[in-house]
């Protein structure tokens, strides 16, 4: 066994080695613990405010409160404009630039975005008000929790504001650690308000009060960390300025395929179950959903690393050249590689042995569907750079038709496919076709940085020739 370990870190000698010599993933990788630490505790808070909720509240109004926040998380992704991914790519191309004037466009563009998230969230409050009645009369079958829903609206702009811009420049400008600490005070206030009002006796009334007094805390927070961040940078600039940017109508259309990209990855993903359980029974739905969470842990597990990694390739991109952005690229791969292999191949080999005793017979064929599953998710996640590559490749548009591609061979899969092989059908479509797309994006990745390389080699010749 010693003789196994010593022969493993003899092999893994060379792969540290570049890694430690990478001033970027070891950024990567300090940052990744900070976001990995906070999440434990994150964890840990929300896990201890569910739990305490649901004892106090009951089954039935803990089951309200879930849906009327689902409900809200549907509203907004759908009137997201994605100024997170927008303001993270807007900023990285001026990362370096220490021009004043330069710096007051790039103010002004980023308190546009913070106006776009409070328009698009007034939007989201509309049509949440909108669909209040039918939300609480058929989806939490309580027609006297009308108001309550109506007030669950109103945090909508406050989320989007949270989630947008000041989240983009904490990460660009590496400041990880206010993010770490943000997220565990986001956690613990949630704690104290929604289970204090649930302790309190206030029922599903006080508990929504206290979520919406959290968000807007939450957001309160972050726009402070954000101007504070800017202060450091950019000292000499005010940051919230409206006047007229330069760059604001250049984004129009940025803002418009990121929109179109998260609301077609957010039909993807949230219609998966919902047409499965049209045509299937709830047994089988049941069967593919533990599946499919047990895989997920597989990306749960990375989301610090693609945090922290998803404004390093955009900076890199805008700031270095194009030999450095590769090879970060095939560095970043190699890590992701080696963190994930483990996991996916621990849930392919282990899985069949453990998850039936812990499920029990009714939950026969859940280790297969979570073998197919685990190695779809786990190549996803290897390659998870993919989406941030093309939007610093400003081919978003190419992405776009990618993941439009993937609805319809999933939905098709699943009509053709489930009816027969029912839950093992719905795996195998939606392992085969997240293949099939990662193969697609990638290639059209190469692509995009191939014509970038010929359009450079054009320029030069023609300089030449002039």
């Amino acid at each position: 066994m010693t003789t196994f370990i010593r022969s493993l870190i003899h092999r893994l000698s060379p792969l540290i080695e570049r890694i430690r010599e990478d001033e970027n993933l070891v950024r990567l990788i300090q940052h990744s613990g900070l976001l990995y630490a906070s999440g434990i505790i994150t964890i840990g808070l929300t896990f201890a405010q569910q739990i305490s909720t649901a004892s106090l509240l009951g089954a039935a109004d803990f089951g309200r409160f879930a849906a009327v926040m689902s409900s809200r998380l549907l509203i907004q992704l759908l009137v997201s404009f994605r100024t997170l991914d927008a303001s993270t790519k807007f900023l990285a191309q001026s990362l370096d630039d220490h021009d004043d004037a330069e710096a007051a466009n790039v103010a002004q563009t980023m308190s546009w975005y913070v106006l776009i998230d409070v328009v698009a969230g007034m939007i989201g409050v509309l049509l949440m008000l909108l669909l209040a009645g039918p939300i609480a009369t058929h989806l939490l079958d309580a027609p006297d929790t009308l108001f309550l829903v109506q007030l669950v609206a109103l945090t909508i702009p406050f989320r989007l504001i949270a989630l947008g811009v000041p989240n983009g420049m904490l990460r660009l400008y590496d400041h990880f650690g206010l993010l770490s600490a943000k997220s565990v005070a986001f956690a613990l206030v949630r704690l104290i308000l929604i289970t204090g009002a649930a302790v309190l006796g206030f029922g599903l009334f006080g508990v929504i009060v206290g979520a919406i007094v959290a968000e807007i805390f939450h957001a309160a927070m972050m726009l402070v960390l954000m101007a504070v961040t800017w202060r450091q940078h950019r000292p000499n600039i005010r940051l919230f300025q409206f006047g007229s940017s330069v760059y604001l109508l250049e984004h129009i259309k940025l803002m418009g395929n990121l929109w179109l990209n998260g609301t077609v990855n957010a039909i993807q993903r949230e219609t998966l179950i919902p047409i499965l359980a049209l045509l299937a029974s709830p047994a089988d739905v049941g069967v593919f959903r533990i599946g499919l969470d047990t895989a997920l842990l597989i990306r749960r597990l990375i989301d610090p690393i693609l945090i922290a990694l998803q404004p390093k390739i955009l900076s890199i991109y805008e700031q270095a050249s194009r030999e450095e952005f590769l090879n970060f690229i095939k560095r970043s791969t190699i890590l992701l590689t080696f963190l994930v292999s483990p996991i996916t191949l621990g849930m392919i080999i282990v899985g069949p042995f453990v998850l039936p005793h812990l499920l029990g017979d009714e939950f026969a064929g859940a280790a297969e569907i979570t073998a197919i599953l685990a190695l779809a998710i786990g190549l996803e996640a290897v390659f998870s750079w993919l989406w941030v590559a093309m939007v610093a490749v400003n081919r978003i548009a190419w992405d776009n038709a990618a993941v439009t591609l993937r609805v319809i061979l999933t939905v098709g899969g699943l009509l053709l496919i489930v009816p027969t092989q029912e839950a093992l059908g719905a795996a195998i479509v939606r392992g085969a076709v997240g293949i099939v797309i990662i193969v697609l994006r990638f290639m059209l990745f190469w692509y995009a940085i191939r014509l970038e390389d010929e359009t450079a080699s054009s320029e030069v010749v023609l300089e030449s020739e002039a």
